[in-house]
């Protein structure tokens, strides 16, 4: 009987680590660290391959647990991302971490996955909470958007037909329109290397968050 384990948080002191593990990650010299996995909180493993649906999921517990991460008193944090079954380009994560994004009528999408995304008409970011530095370990290339990009790259493995990835692709270019509103770069950063990994978590809290892949 497999037994499902609430998302841990790690904390280290960066004192305690080879400076060869600090210098490669770009980590300061002294300090705590807060250890997040991103597959432990939104993974594909955590769902059965019936249940997989990157319309319907969302990084919203990502982003719940970086705030409580940086709560605690960290100097960094390090988000180990991939395995993941979202492919919501961090919108998720920026609600749990704050972002108000409301509907025509002024109701609150709490749960913003993709298929929600249509009714969505107002982003606020006033109650965004602060986060220390953030480092991202991964090791994918692909940009956001396009061809290479998160949704035709790894939505089929996160339970999306070749026509779901055509129109989830067109509700991620909307909403990189809409991020435009608040972000100037929100464009330009969808082209970055990376932005596209683990269904563009990166892109989402690069648009606010002082981030680094590494």
């Amino acid at each position: 009987v497999g037994i499902k384990r609430e998302p841990l948080i790690g904390i280290c002191e960066l004192g305690n680590l080879p400076d060869s593990v600090s210098g490669l990650i770009g980590l300061p010299p002294a300090g705590k660290v807060g250890i997040i996995e991103m597959a432990s909180i939104s993974g594909l493993a955590q769902l059965p391959l019936e249940e997989r649906n990157a319309w319907r999921t969302s990084t919203v517990g990502v982003g719940d647990l970086l705030k409580k991460t940086s709560q605690i008193g960290v100097d960094v944090i390090l988000l180990g991302i991939g395995g993941s079954s979202t492919n919501d380009m961090g919108v998720g994560a920026l609600s749990g971490l704050g972002m108000g994004m409301f509907s025509e009528s002024g109701d609150l999408l709490s749960f913003p996955a993709p298929e929600t995304w249509s009714e969505l008409a107002e982003v606020s970011i006033q109650e965004m909470v602060n986060l220390p530095p953030l480092k991202i370990a991964c090791d994918v290339k692909n940009s956001l958007l396009g061809l290479q990009g998160a949704t035709h790259q790894f939505g089929a493995q996160k339970g999306l037909s070749s026509e779901d990835r055509v129109a989830v692709e067109d509700e991620m270019c909307r909403m990189v329109q809409k991020f435009g509103e608040c972000f100037p770069d929100a464009e330009k950063k969808s082209s970055d290397e990376g932005s596209g990994a683990a269904g563009g978590i990166g892109y989402g809290l690069g648009l606010v968050y002082d981030v680094s892949m590494v």
